[in-house]
């Protein structure tokens, strides 16, 4: 649903106007008395200036603006253009923090999936399996296993070499093959 000049602002649009810098602020749309973003805005009548709501019942006789005398409070009416586009602003703005905020959470959710994955091998020891193959193996096939867990292993070990040291522990193999080969 799009914003109405009738629609009062929320609590946290209200806290949102307040905490934004003055160069966000269009001159436009500023009380012409306090400067501050005119939150529920009135209309002088004699410039057409906007007017806060908390300064309107402040006004003594003259126009803030252009000095403009005699001057009260009850002939300023509501500036329906500029609460509207106010309000416009400020919801703009809380769907850009909404959005912030969801991708920081997925951000940190992802953070957390990782640390939660296994590791990338804290060591390699702890990532490959050791081998060990007896003399009573003396078969083809797992002769054929063994040297093939021997090549993977001795590629992993050259990979770590190459990369650096993996984690804070260093690269260890165990592996043992039958010598009756």
């Amino acid at each position: 649903m799009a914003p109405t000049a009738d629609q009062p602002l929320t609590e946290s649009q209200i806290e949102l106007a307040k905490s934004l810098p003055d160069p966000e602020i269009p001159k436009n749309w500023r009380c012409a008395r306090c400067q501050k973003l005119a939150l529920d805005a009135y209309k002088l009548p004699c410039c057409d200036k906007p007017i806060c709501a908390t300064c309107v019942p402040l006004l003594i006789d003259k126009c803030p603006q252009c000095s403009h005398s005699p001057l009260s409070a009850d002939s300023c009416l509501p500036n329906r253009a500029v609460r509207r586009s106010i309000r416009v602003l400020l919801t703009k703005k809380e769907k850009k923090i909404e959005a912030s905020k969801k991708a920081e959470e997925a951000a940190a959710v992802t953070a957390v999936q990782t640390a939660d994955s296994p590791p990338a091998a804290d060591s390699i020891d702890n990532a490959l399996p050791s081998v060990e193959v007896s003399a009573e193996k003396k078969d083809d096939t797992s002769l054929a296993e063994a040297r093939s867990m021997e090549d993977f292993q001795n590629a992993a070990q050259s990979t770590a070499d190459q990369a650096g040291e993996v984690g804070s522990g260093t690269a260890n193999f165990s592996f043992s093959v039958a010598n009756n080969l």
